[in-house]
């Protein structure tokens, strides 16, 4: 085994050449797992995770833009991640509502899961969404990226996006939800285990009650499946 990994190593293989041996379809599923789930979306997370103003959100996003469009000749979809840049701008564009998130949420196809999943965060990221949205756009959200094998790199900044926005809502904003105790409580308890998929799944079942929302028996049952959930050391 050592022999193979030394051999894997000193191989100077032109990833060029192998990239031209791939069928189109092949190239572009590549190009989409890596520019979206290991590229935009953490990157993504990681700006309305800790909360930087709008100003410096939208800085975040134009850095992103120049630098698809420095690759896009190497890009097969450099169109589409153009487009999903524009998408996350929803959170830092206060001239806006929710409303027309909403709207284009409700207008998307069946195929548009990329463009979905960036405007349920950015729906549930925004200071005018309703608590039992935001509850309900990261249930979502949660049990989707937090069931998938590839997602690690994901896990940490998507937990504390979601305790964060809780620990928000209940300090400043506690008059919105119905049982703000209840969430306050829960949010003492798993800040022993900060930035966890458990912890989070916890915060969202406590959001759940509080901020009014009825998750999905099934739904529900797959947070408390990641409630339980222990990551390794």
């Amino acid at each position: 085994m050592q022999a193979q990994r030394a051999e894997a190593l000193n191989r100077s293989d032109d990833p060029t050449a192998s990239w031209t041996k791939l069928s189109s379809e092949e190239q572009a599923s590549i190009e989409s797992f890596h520019m979206f789930y290991l590229g935009l979306l953490p990157a993504f997370i990681g700006l309305v995770g800790n909360g930087v103003e709008n100003s410096l959100g939208r800085a975040g996003l134009s850095q992103i833009a120049t630098t698809i469009l420095e690759f896009q000749d190497k890009l097969r979809e450099a169109d589409h991640w153009r487009r999903l840049v524009a998408c996350m701008g929803a959170v830092f564009d206060q001239s806006d509502g929710c409303g027309t998130i909403r709207q284009t949420l409700h207008s998307l196809g069946s195929d548009d899961h990329h463009e979905r999943l960036v405007l349920y965060i950015a729906l549930a990221s925004r200071r005018d969404s309703i608590p039992d949205e935001k509850a309900m756009a990261q249930a979502i959200i949660l049990t989707h990226l937090g069931s998938q094998a590839f997602a690690p790199v994901l896990h940490k900044g998507l937990a504390h996006w979601i305790t964060r926005t809780w620990q928000v809502e209940a300090s400043e904003r506690g008059f919105r939800l119905r049982t703000p105790d209840l969430l306050r409580r829960v949010l003492r308890e798993v800040s022993s285990t900060p930035d966890t998929l458990s912890g989070a799944a916890r915060t969202l079942l406590a959001a759940e009650a509080s901020a009014g929302a009825h998750f999905a028996n099934e739904l529900r049952a797959q947070l408390l499946q990641l409630a339980a959930y222990r990551e390794g050391p």
